[in-house]
């Protein structure tokens, strides 16, 4: 075993132990400074890792918003200027290596406990409590499960710089305070492609916890067993003990999904479950769950459009009966181009999801493989699809939803419906799905949606599924956009609907476009599109 502890031959023994400088290891051992060179890649490794698998707790509770990866990389960030700050008090007054193990030690714990707490934290911070909202909610939570880890890990770095340093007896502290930046910058960098690349696509998010609270508990024991001082084994083992401890509390803490859940799954997007349900009359629907909010379901019987606002993609027999192709922006269950290629068996229907494992999904539980030929799956970004296409389209639906009532931002700006309007034949329209209310405090998103919507296309129909549902409450509206103009009013709506009693109720729910108030809207652009702080606020209590 190498001794580090050993003190120097220019202290006199007789020294009060306060007067003796604290030379925390033998100048003569290199496998010390190896050691501690590797603990302060490993904490700025584990530091990324934590911050990016972080998100996906908070996602299911918060959505994968700019709010949730607001204060992640706020939270991190003071959690370490803290560590930065403390860790060199520390070292300052008590520099000694089972120090700096001690501070790994409690990291490795508090990373592990991290899947113990979620369980308890995150329900009652999620809207549904109604305790905060979607900006205050991902700060508390983050705050209250990832500030500590973070902090404790930002010690190391000012430890392990303050313990290299005295092997020159503080003669070269610039060079070590290089090096340990470097390490730990580089292990952050390892650690990022890691778990973005590696860890989160392959584990699950308990299981990532768990690998970078191991690998840090292994650290700390490997330290006391020997590498930095002979007489702590006994300490090596209780470390390893604890670890496992916590690892079975971590595995044990978080319930089962509840019985109608019958699979779950983590993509490199979303956390994506299944879930069945019985009608009253026991026919089963199947409901597809992203980051915890619906994105799509169908019924197993009939249309199987469960959602009323699905339903409204039938307004393509009066805006454009005649449909050779058609897109879809974002597939969720579907159930839609399900049936706009029952209604149109000739068409071909491209859908375009950014998460390859919902086409993967669609097709073991959404009846996709039932539609070869006629429906084609699409992995990438909307926007960069409508971009690299050269089809012209009858129809084109936005259904794209990132967390709770969240529209990617770059599908709802002024710029993005140009280049929807430019993939539209002459005849073609636009629809979309939108979340928010008609009028009063909540309707901002909606309103700021119409007006950018109408910067660019000649007429805008707005369409209210749950009427007579309060103007003032939330709901889905779909809106409709020609290309070219109509000039219909409701009574050649319902006039063109003749005959189709499900036609009628829906031309019965347009609104009056005098009853739209679009005087105080903003119109969204690719420089200013404030929509994730537009969804955050009607989803306020």
């Amino acid at each position: 075993m190498v001794r580090l502890m050993q003190p120097s031959k220019d202290v006199p023994e007789k020294l009060p132990r306060t007067e003796r400088p604290s030379l925390a290891m033998d100048a003569s051992s290199r496998l010390g400074l190896i050691y501690l060179c590797v603990v302060a890649f490993l904490a700025g490794a584990s530091v990324m890792i934590v911050e990016l698998t972080a998100s996906r707790v908070l996602a299911p509770y918060f959505g994968n918003t700019l709010y949730t990866w607001t204060a992640l990389i706020g939270v991190i960030l003071l959690a370490l200027s803290v560590g930065y700050y403390a860790g060199g008090a520390i070292a300052d007054r008590y520099c000694r290596v089972t120090v700096l193990l001690h501070l790994v030690t409690a990291a490795a714990l508090f990373v592990l406990l991290v899947p113990v707490l979620v369980g308890w934290v995150l329900p009652t911070l999620a809207p549904e409590s109604h305790a905060v909202d979607l900006v205050w909610g991902p700060l508390s939570a983050a705050l209250l499960l990832f500030a500590l880890p973070g902090c404790l890990l930002g010690t190391v770095t000012p430890f392990a710089i303050k313990l290299l340093s005295l092997r020159t007896q503080n003669e070269r502290v610039g060079t070590w305070a290089g090096t340990v930046a470097m390490l730990s910058t580089v292990g952050s960098v390892l650690g990022t492609f890691v778990a973005g690349f590696v860890l989160i696509p392959s584990l699950g998010v308990k299981a990532i916890f768990l690998v970078v609270g191991v690998s840090l508990a292994v650290a700390a024991a490997l330290g006391y067993s020997g590498l930095l001082a002979m007489r702590s084994l006994p300490r090596a083992a209780l470390i390893l003990m604890v670890s496992v401890v916590f690892s079975m509390a971590a595995q044990v803490s978080t319930p089962p999904p509840a019985d109608n859940v019958v699979f779950q799954t983590d993509s490199y997007y979303h956390r994506i479950s299944i879930m069945r349900m019985n009608a009253p009359d026991g026919r089963g629907v199947t409901f597809l769950l992203t980051d915890g909010a619906p994105q799509g379901a169908q019924a197993d019987w009939g249309e199987r459009l469960v959602y009323a606002y699905n339903r409204y993609v039938r307004l393509e027999q009066l805006f454009c009966p005649r449909i050779e192709r058609a897109a879809f922006l974002g597939g969720g269950a579907y159930s839609m181009p399900q049936k706009l290629s029952d209604d149109h068996p000739a068409a071909l229907i491209d859908v375009v999801e950014i998460d390859p494992k919902l086409e993967e999904l669609g097709r073991r539980w959404f009846r996709l493989d039932d539609y070869q030929g006629r429906i084609r799956p699409v992995t990438g970004d909307a926007r960069q699809f409508l971009a690299a296409g050269g089809h012209e389209y009858d129809l084109i639906f936005g259904d794209v939803f990132r967390g709770r009532q969240t529209i990617p931002p770059h599908l709802a700006t002024r710029e993005f419906f140009e280049l929807v309007k430019r993939r539209l034949d002459d005849d073609g329209v636009y629809m979309m799905n939108v979340t928010g209310a008609l009028e009063g405090p909540r309707s901002r998103l909606f309103s700021c949606m119409a007006a950018t919507l109408s910067e660019v296309f000649p007429e805008l129909y707005v369409f209210a599924p749950h009427a007579p549902l309060p103007r003032s409450q939330l709901q889905n509206l779909v809106l409709v956009a020609p290309k070219r103009p109509r000039g219909w009013k409701q009574k050649d709506l319902v006039s063109r609907a003749a005959g189709d009693p499900r036609l009628e109720k829906m031309t019965a729910n347009l609104v009056d476009p005098t009853e739209i108030d679009l005087s105080t809207a903003t119109v969204l652009t690719d420089d200013f599109n404030p929509v994730e702080y537009l969804a955050a606020r009607q989803m306020r209590p």
